[in-house]
This record gives structure tokens, C-alpha cells and sequence, in this order.
């Protein structure tokens, strides 16, 4: 069913854009008919050609669409009500109006009618808003039949739990599927379907592959939440809780609303859906782009490495990626070959004895990260993310820090916020662990273009250093 849900988050993103993009192409079709056809506005100076204008309005399509994903309204799971989806497409439509059509007053030589695009923009609200409330119908409707619906038990009784039953099994236009309850020990709860305990909670998620928690317990509890948090801490769960009005009124996390009820959201997880789209573009384009421009420094160093030193060029080496997945990491080979055989798996130092000559200078300049790009074409990396470990140091960490293991909810990385911020090789493992998690929890497709940005400038100053 997790499957199922992605394809209709994906679905989701992919009708938006559509009804988005073809509601602007038809607002400019309507708007250029009114000013050269309708007989409203006089024409002084001919009728231009059509498609002049249909060129012109695939850039504003690509400008509110920009503007549109930046309020969240590419997000299937955004909670958005309709009069609030209303207020967001107005404000975002309001920005990329004024992105278009500001700059045509400064240019002389602008060429459109300006009064065709100052009819379109409000046109294409309209139209959007009509395209909208019909795919708000239609995902209801889905929903209503169980079409891309999350997987949802209520952890705790009493009369919250009952009352977040009632809405959850009256509205199934929520998208919520109510699979039972989990209760504490020694505790009861009579008519509705118990799938167990907090205290085997891990199996209780996997056995019945929920997606969502509501906890109806409050958060000032906080022995019981970290025992669920610890016990589902690398499976892919979400979190609601349903806070008291102290809670509700000092929280800073995300809230959400059931039929009335407030909830929180505490473990949010952004690379859900539609952004897990996103995002692979970002990695598919910026890898093709980087493979190019790095081509010559990859022959170079291909061919300086194999005349210098025994062995193969590329190192391959096991590491742990998404969801504990196996994968072989490829990097231009910077040390001697069996470097480890007598000391066995260890962290790579500084100044590093068991480093070739040509390596030094690899690793100094960080060239040796190149031959990743092909990971992550393979779908294996992501180009920013936590970076991998190997096995042995994952059965290690997992057992000594805490939450560890929710670092491999996401594909691993190239380079990632712990990298930027002097978190590399052998460094405090919690304090990488604490910037991974913050990265995951806070993701976004700037936070990544602010983590690439970064990693140029470290590597241009280590350059420059060397």
C-alpha cells in the first residue's frame, strides 16, 4: 500500500501540473482574444500572430508553476482546506504576476501588449481555482474509495482515542484507513480492533505496515513517547499527536487538523511524495551536468592514477544506503591497494600514510568523490544526503547513538549538511548524526542548492589552501 500511496502522491503532482500549466495556456488564448478579437479594446497597430504569445505565456507557466511548488501546492498532503488552497494559489499567483510583469515596464522595446498579460494573470487564477476544486472533488472521491490512503492506529484510549476513531471512520475523505488501536499495558478498550502494545510497537508497524501514529496521550508524557520513538526509530512511520491546549499553544512543530481535532506532527519526513520526484530530477540533471564538466578531470585523473601506482583505477567498496539497502560506492583509487589488511575496516585520517602520491592530491581536492556522480545516476545516491558508511561501522553506531538508524531513511549523498559544516572522515560521529537528521527533517530544494554551493566554496578553498 506504501507503494500505492506514492503513486497517487505522484498522480497528484503530475494532474496539478497539468490542470496549472494548461489553465494559464488557456487564460492567455482568452486574454488575446479579448484584446485583438473581442471588439473591448481597439486595435491601433494590427493583430500580432498568435503563437508570439503562446511562446511568452510557456515562460509564465514556468514562473507560477516555480512559485506554486514553493507554497506547497504540488504537496497531495499539504492539509490544505479549500478556502486555504484558495488564499495560497491567490498569493502565489499575485508573486509570479508581478515577477512577469514588472520587468516589461522597464523595457522599452518591449515588444507584447502589456494589457494581454494584465488580463491573463487574473484569468489564470480563475481558470486554476475551476481546475482545482475539480481535482479536490476527484482525489475526494479516490480517497473516499481507498485509493492512496495511509495506513492509520490511534497509540492510547480514552475518550480522544474515541473521539479521533468517530471522525477518522466517519470522514473517509481524509485519507485516513483506521487499521486498530495500540494501547498500553494493562489497558483496555472495548469495540475496536487492538493491534497490541507500546511495548511491542516495532512489530505491530512492520506486521501491519502502518504508515501514521496518533498518539492521544499528551506529550508532557514524554517516558511513553520516547518508547515509541526508540522502538519504530528506522521504519518509515509518521507521527501525529493530539496535544492539550498548553501544548497547542507553545509547540513550534507542524499542526494538523482532524474533522476539528488539532494534531501535531512531531517526525516529519519532506522527501515524501511528489518532492521524492523533485528531487530525483535534481539528482539525474546535476549529475549529467557535473559528468560533463568533470569528463576531462576524470580521464586525466584515470590516467595519472594508473601510471603512478599498481592496481585498478576505481575503488569500489560496500556501503549502506536507503532503507539499510546494500550498494558498491565507486571512487578513484586514492590509497595502496589491501590497505586495510592488516588493520582491518578503520576511518580514513589526515595525512593518511597508507595514501598514494597522486591520491593525496585527490582527496586534498576531493576528485576522488567524482566517479559517485554514476551512483547517483544508478538511483543508488542522491547528490546531497547523509554520506554511506560500510557495514561494520553501521552495526557499530546503530547499537551506540541513538536514532541513528533514521539517517537511512533517505538515499545517501555525495556531500551533505555534516560535510559543509567540517563534519568529515573521522570526526564526532553524533554531532554528523544530529546535522543528518536536521537535514532530513528540514529538506527542501534550496537547502540542497545552499548545501551544493557550500561544498563548491570548501573545495575551491581547500584549493587554494593546497
Amino acid at each position: 500500500e506504501m507503494a500505492v500511496r506514492r503513486k497517487a502522491q505522484f498522480l497528484f503532482f503530475i494532474l496539478a501540473l497539468l490542470i496549472d500549466g494548461s489553465s494559464v495556456l488557456l487564460a492567455f488564448a482568452l486574454a488575446f482574444w479579448l484584446r485583438f478579437y473581442s471588439g473591448l479594446v481597439p486595435v491601433r497597430y494590427g493583430i500580432p500572430p498568435f503563437l508570439t504569445y503562446f511562446y511568452g505565456s510557456l515562460f509564465v507557466v514556468a514562473i507560477w508553476m516555480f512559485v506554486f511548488y514553493m507554497h506547497k501546492l504540488y504537496d497531495s498532503e499539504s492539509g490544505y482546506s479549500f478556502v486555504d488552497e484558495v488564499w495560497e494559489i491567490f498569493k502565489s499567483s499575485f508573486v509570479g504576476s508581478f515577477v512577469v510583469l514588472a520587468p516589461t515596464f522597464f523595457l522599452v522595446d518591449f515588444e507584447y501588449s502589456r494589457l494581454t498579460f494584465i488580463m491573463a494573470c487574473p484569468l489564470s487564477f480563475g481558470c486554476i481555482i475551476i481546475g482545482r476544486t475539480l481535482l479536490r472533488v476527484l482525489t475526494r472521491r479516490a480517497k473516499a474509495r481507498g485509493f492512496g490512503v495511509k495506513r492509520v492506529a490511534i497509540v492510547g484510549g480514552g475518550e480522544m482515542g474515541k473521539s479521533i476513531r468517530e471522525r477518522i471512520e466517519k470522514h473517509p475523505t481524509i485519507g485516513y484507513r483506521l487499521v486498530g488501536q495500540i494501547i498500553e499495558e494493562n489497558e483496555r478498550i472495548e469495540g475496536v480492533e487492538l493491534l497490541g502494545t507500546i511495548d511491542n510497537i516495532r512489530q505491530v508497524v512492520e506486521e501491519f505496515q502502518l504508515d501514521t501514529l496518533i498518539m492521544t496521550f499528551p506529550l508532557r508524557r514524554h517516558h511513553r513517547v520516547l518508547k515509541v520513538l526508540e522502538g519504530t526509530e528506522d521504519l518509515k512511520v509518521e507521527f501525529r499527536f493530539v496535544p492539550d491546549i498548553y501544548e497547542l499553544m507553545t509547540s513550534a512543530i507542524s499542526h494538523y487538523e482532524l474533522d476539528g481535532i488539532p494534531l501535531i506532527g512531531l517526525k516529519e519526513f519532506p522527501l515524501e511524495g511528489w518532492n521524492r520526484v523533485i528531487k530525483r530530477l535534481e539528482d539525474i540533471v546535476g549529475s549529467l551536468v557535473l559528468l560533463a564538466i568533470f569528463s576531462p578531470v576524470m580521464i586525466i585523473s584515470a590516467i595519472v592514477i594508473k601510471l603512478t601506482s599498481r592496481g585498478p583505477v576505481f575503488f569500489r567498496q560496500e556501503r549502506i544506503g536507503e532503507d539499510g539497502r546494500t550498494f558498491n560506492i565507486m571512487k578513484f583509487r586514492s590509497m595502496r591497494i589491501n590497505a586495510e589488511q592488516e588493520t582491518g575496516p578503520v576511518f580514513a585520517r589526515e595525512n593518511d600514510t597508507r595514501r598514494t602520491r597522486i591520491g593525496s592530491i585527490l582527496r586534498k581536492l576531493s576528485l576522488d568523490e567524482i566517479p559517485q556522480l554514476f551512483n547517483v545516476l544508478k538511483g543508488e545516491m542522491s547528490l546531497v544526503g547523509p554520506r554511506p558508511e560500510r557495514p561494520h561501522f553501521v552495526d557499530q553506531f546503530k547499537r551506540e547513538i541513538p536514532r541513528y538508524l533514521e539517517r537511512h531513511k533517505v538515499k545517501s549523498g555525495i556531500t551533505g549538511w555534516a560535510q559543509v559544516n567540517g563534519l568529515r572522515g573521522n570526526t564526532s560521529i553524533p554531532d554528523r548524526i544530529k546535522h543528518d537528521l536536521y537535514y532530513i527533517e528540514n529538506w527542501s530544494l534550496g537547502f540542497d542548492l545552499k548545501i551544493m554551493m557550500r561544498t563548491v566554496i570548501e573545495v575551491v578553498k581547500s584549493k587554494v589552501a593546497y
